[in-house]
C-alpha cells in the first residue's frame, strides 16, 4: 500500500498560488466534493455556493476550501475553516487532484502473457499488459500503455504517451497521436456503414478501405465507435474529446478542441469545425456542415447544415433563444386547443 501523502496548508497555498486566510499549519491528506465533506480534506467553492451555504460548511469537517479571490472578506468573517484564496479554484483543485491521487501506470514492461508480433516497433518504456494483442507492423511510440485484453490491429501507429485501456480495439492501419486516451471497449476503426441494393432486393456491402486518424491529446470514451473511412480517413482534430456511448460515422471529419457527448450519433460524411460542442444524445444527419464555435444542446436532431456561430436547440433545430419561445408556447398548447374548442361550440350554438 502506498504511503499517504500529507502537506500543510502554507504548502498547498504556495503550490496552488494562493492566500490563505488564516496561520495554520494544518494537515491535509486528500481531496472531497464539497457536498460529502471528509476530515483533513480540501475541497472548491464558487462565489454563489458560498453565499448559500455558507453556515452548512462553517460546521462541517472540512479542513479547507479554495475560493475565488474575488470574494469579499465580509463573506468568511464567521467562519472557522481556512480558506486559500485562488484565481480559478477548480483549475487550483484539479492541480491538488493530481497530486493526492496520482496516475496509476501500469509498469513500463511487455508481459510475457501478451502476444506482440515480431514485425512491431516497441519504443521505450512502453507497457504492454497480459493478454493484449499486438499485431504486424504496428508501430508504438515512447511512453505507451496498453492494458490487458485491447487488440491492436496490423499496422496501427500509436503515438508516444497514449493510453489504450482494457478491451479496446484499434483497426487495421489507424493512426493515434500522442498524448491520446481510449477508454474500455471502444472500437477505433470498424467497417463504416456503407450497402449498395442488389437487383434481388439484397444488400450488398462496400468495402470500407480507408482509416481513422486521431490527432494529438484526442480522448475517446468507454463503448464509442469510431467507423474507418470508405476511402481516405475519418479524422478527430488536436485536443478533441468524445464521450462515452458515441457514434461516428465514416469519413466524418472534426476540427480541433470539439466537444461530443454522451449517446450522440454523427453520419457519415459530415464535417464539423473547431470548438464545436454536440450535446448528449443528439442526432447530427451525414453529409452536413456544422462551423467553428457551435453548441448544440442535448437531444436535439440536425437535419441540415449550420453555418453561423451560436447555439442551438431542439427538433426541428432552432437558435436557442428561438427554441425556448417554443417551448414557452407549447406549454399554452393545451389552454388555446380548449378555448378554440369552446368558441367554436358556441358558435355552432
Amino acid at each position: 500500500m502506498e504511503t499517504p501523502i500529507e502537506m500543510t496548508l502554507p504548502e498547498i497555498a504556495r503550490m496552488v498560488d494562493g492566500t490563505l486566510s488564516q496561520d495554520t499549519r494544518t494537515i491535509i491528506t486528500g481531496v472531497c466534493p464539497l457536498e460529502d465533506p471528509q476530515p483533513n480534506c480540501i475541497t472548491f467553492c464558487s462565489t454563489k455556493e458560498i453565499r448559500n451555504i455558507s453556515v452548512r460548511i462553517s460546521a462541517s469537517k472540512l479542513a479547507a476550501i479554495l475560493i475565488a479571490d474575488k470574494v469579499p472578506d465580509t463573506m468568511l468573517v464567521d467562519s472557522k475553516i481556512p480558506f486559500i484564496k485562488v484565481s480559478d479554484p477548480q483549475r487550483a483543485l484539479l492541480k491538488l487532484v493530481s497530486i493526492f491521487h496520482p496516475e496509476d501506470r501500469l509498469k513500463a514492461e511487455i508481459s510475457e502473457h501478451a502476444i506482440v508480433a515480431d514485425s512491431a516497433t516497441i519504443g521505450k518504456n512502453v507497457a504492454i499488459a497480459a493478454l493484449a494483442v499486438i499485431g504486424e507492423h504496428v508501430v508504438i511510440g515512447d511512453d505507451v500503455q496498453i492494458h490487458p485484453h485491447a487488440v491492436i490491429y496490423r499496422g496501427v501507429t500509436i503515438g508516444s504517451r497514449s493510453i489504450i485501456h482494457a478491451g479496446a480495439i484499434i483497426r487495421e492501419n489507424c493512426i493515434i497521436g500522442e498524448g491520446c486516451v481510449i477508454q474500455c471497449s471502444t472500437v477505433i476503426g470498424a467497417d463504416g456503414f456503407g450497402y449498395l441494393p442488389g437487383p434481388d432486393g439484397s444488400l450488398e456491402h462496400v468495402r470500407q478501405v480507408g482509416i481513422v486518424t486521431l490527432g494529438d491529446q484526442v480522448e475517446v470514451g468507454a463503448n464509442s465507435c469510431i467507423d474507418r473511412a470508405t476511402m481516405g480517413s475519418t479524422r478527430l482534430g488536436t485536443h478533441s474529446k468524445v464521450d462515452n456511448l458515441v457514434q461516428i460515422g465514416h469519413n466524418v471529419q472534426i476540427g480541433r478542441s470539439s466537444i461530443i457527448c454522451g449517446g450522440a450519433g454523427i453520419g457519415g460524411s459530415t464535417k464539423i469545425g473547431h470548438g464545436v460542442v454536440i450535446g448528449g444524445q443528439t442526432g447530427v444527419a451525414d453529409h452536413v456542415t456544422i462551423t467553428d464555435g457551435v453548441r448544440i444542446g442535448g437531444n436535439a436532431g440536425v437535419e441540415g447544415s449550420i453555418t453561423e456561430k451560436g447555439d442551438y436547440m431542439g427538433f426541428p433545430l432552432s437558435p436557442a433563444t428561438t427554441w425556448r419561445k417554443y417551448r414557452a408556447r407549447f406549454a399554452l398548447l393545451p389552454e388555446v386547443i380548449r378555448s378554440y374548442k369552446a368558441k367554436k361550440k358556441q358558435d355552432l350554438l
